[in-house]
């Protein structure tokens, strides 16, 4: 499952400018950012570009720098007194922009300047969720080192480690459970990682899971198992770990 939607492109409109002049210099300043051409992000500031202001949807040239991996746009915008922890109409911060497309070097630019580690979008992705949704393990790394919440729940119950076994992210899982992330945790229909991992044949995410205390004959709210899902899938090898370690029909 996905949580991003990806803004379309720069926008002509900007949404707190105080001027026409205003205007075209902040949607100057953002293509700039977005196409990391620090030398025009330095000239557009110079002739007196706002750093926070943004387009329709409140994406600001940090944001557009964040999500392109211009680390360079990034610290310029930042020391130039961008708005960290700013957020889009739906919620997202450049932090969360960087982590999903995996730009570690931006992340630690971020994180450098203090943003909030654990803030959500408005269906409650984070950027650690966003970060394991794709199997970017050292931006992983880095924002569990900046404490945040290996727990955290998403819309429907959604966690870091139930997207990283669903997606079958065997590093990312290992380092989830290692960082204390709970290996029975559910969504709200009551699946736990265990089974997307067997469903799909995720046989490493299985054991791994195994040994940190899955339950091998959770049911989720439809009655399925692991064991059932592996079977279904005809995935042999799962079942069998499965029934090594105790799963019932």
């Amino acid at each position: 499952m996905s949580f991003w939607k990806k803004p379309a492109e720069v926008q002509q409109t900007t949404t707190n400018a105080s001027s026409i002049e205003e205007g075209r210099l902040a949607h100057e300043l953002m293509e700039a950012a977005t196409f990391g051409d620090l030398g025009s992000v330095q000239k557009v500031l110079g002739r007196g570009a706002s750093v926070n202001i943004g387009n329709s949807d409140f994406y600001t040239a940090l944001h557009y720098a964040s999500e392109n991996g211009h680390v360079g746009v990034v610290e310029l915008l930042l020391a130039a007194g961008a708005g960290a922890n700013a957020q889009t109409n739906e919620g997202w911060t450049p932090l969360m922009l960087a982590s999903m497309n995996g730009h570690l070097d931006c992340v630690r630019a971020l994180l450098a300047k203090g943003v909030d580690v654990d803030t959500k979008t408005k269906v409650g992705a984070g950027a650690l969720f966003l970060a394991c949704q794709d199997g970017h393990l050292e931006v992983v790394k880095t924002l569990l080192d900046n404490r945040s919440n290996v727990n955290a729940k998403a819309v429907n119950g959604w966690t870091p480690l139930l997207s990283a076994s669903f997606k079958g992210h065997l590093q990312v899982v290992k380092v989830l459970l290692a960082r204390g992330a709970d290996a029975n945790c559910k969504e709200t229909n009551g699946a736990a990682p265990l089974m997307f991992a067997s469903q799909d044949g995720y046989l490493e995410i299985v054991q791994a899971l195994i040994e940190n205390g899955a339950n091998v004959n959770a049911r989720a709210k439809n009655g399925g198992t692991a064991l059932l899902v592996a079977q279904e899938g005809g995935h042999r090898n799962v079942e069998h770990l499965l029934r090594q370690h105790g799963a019932r029909e």
